[in-house]
Formats: C-alpha cells, structure tokens, sequence
C-alpha cells in the first residue's frame, strides 16, 4: 500500500512505479461552489501537486481519460490516477509522457479522479 488513508492524512507521497516519479497528493476537499452537479459552476481550482476532482455530471460512459485531461486550463497534467479500492493500490490512466503504460484508459461520470498538475491551474467541474 501508499501508506496513505484520505480520511485521517491530509498528505501522502504518491510512487509512480512508471517513472519513479514521487509527487505530493493534497486530499483538500473541493469548495461547495464547485461541486460537479451543479452546471453553473465556473472551475475549481487546481494547486501544484495532485489534486482530488470529481468528473463532471455530463461525462460520457467510458470517456477517455485524455478527454478529461482537457478539461484543465492554466497548467500542464503530469498525470492522472485513481484509488482501486479492490485492489488497495493507485492506477494511472493518463501521464503526460507519451507511449507511457497506464492501467485504465476510460472513467465515467461522477468519479473520483487525482489530477497531478506541474502549478497552479483550474478544471471544469462542470464539463464545459
């Protein structure tokens, strides 16, 4: 396991075996005025580091995870994961070195997704 619990640790270091990589994940709950079932919603916030998102409402079924990605503005993705609570380890779905392994390419609506970002940015809670 990480060694990391969301619901007693408010930080963790997070090992990508694909490039040795560590980076910070904040587990910073999202502002009310964010949340993903409200389309009126502008953009949540985004730190440097990984940063727990919900994907939007309006998500399709079996979205590419690089759709997803898209939804960030003002800051590049190194990487995209989640927690498979099955399994109890990290996957990653999307990192920003091409031809990198990932062990999930699609998510759907209302998941729960890890976006690492490089600096301060924003993503769509609401899709648009």
């Amino acid at each position: 396991g990480s060694g990391c619990d969301g619901r007693t640790v408010n930080q963790c270091v997070i090992v990508i075996p694909a490039s040795d990589l560590s980076v910070t994940a904040n587990f910073a709950p999202a502002p009310n005025s964010t949340s993903a079932t409200d389309s009126s919603t502008a953009r949540q916030p985004l730190r440097a580091g990984c940063n727990t998102v919900v994907t939007p409402v309006s998500l399709g079924a079996d979205t590419p995870v690089a759709v997803v990605v898209q939804l960030v503005q003002g800051t590049v993705v190194v990487s995209a994961g989640r927690f498979n609570n099955a399994l109890q380890v990290f996957q990653f779905g999307y990192f920003s070195t091409p031809d990198a392994p990932v062990e999930f390419s699609t998510i759907g609506p209302l998941q729960s997704l890890f976006l690492c970002v490089q600096g301060a940015g924003s993503f769509s809670a609401s899709g648009e």
